[in-house]
């Protein structure tokens, strides 16, 4: 029996003109996962033709998506996570009034270790930087607990 060997990706989504780039989504962004996997698709689609799309992406899969940080976990086939990381360099927009970057932070071999450095990695930027109150911060819990719940 055949082994598939999957790359999780963690991605993370920043917002805004490329001079000032803000960090959180516009309040009027009504984004979900087929959305964004559309796009990543068509990105592939436009970039490396059908023999691409068809190759890399058959097995995209977004197996997590925060708006509220903006982070997604984005698994696909070992040997096509270069035609993927290329791809997602060419996305500007989500819709014409919308910049954004596709910023790869993690690649990874199994879905446990990209989840454990999400965590560590989200508690890095929004503990360590803000004074977080007590709300908030039960809030993050929340969030955190989420992204560990995550099943492979």
């Amino acid at each position: 029996m055949v082994r598939f060997k999957n790359r999780y990706l963690l991605i993370q989504l920043i917002y805004g003109p490329r001079e000032n780039i803000a960090a959180n989504a516009p309040a009027n962004l009504r984004l979900n996962e087929k959305h964004l996997i559309d796009l990543i698709r068509s990105s592939i689609q436009l970039n490396f033709g059908s023999l691409g799309a068809g190759e890399a992406g058959a097995d995209l899969n977004i197996k997590y998506y925060s708006p509220t940080t903006s982070n997604v976990i984005l698994r696909c086939k070992r040997d096509q996570v270069s035609k993927v990381r290329a791809s997602l360099l060419f996305i500007t927009q989500i819709n014409p009034q919308i910049p954004v970057i596709f910023n790869v932070i993690h690649v990874s071999g199994t879905i446990r270790k990209t989840q454990s450095f999400l965590i560590d990695w989200d508690r890095q930027q929004m503990l360590g930087s803000h004074h977080i109150n007590p709300p908030s911060e039960q809030s993050l819990k929340t969030h955190f607990d989420q992204i560990a719940e995550l099943e492979p």
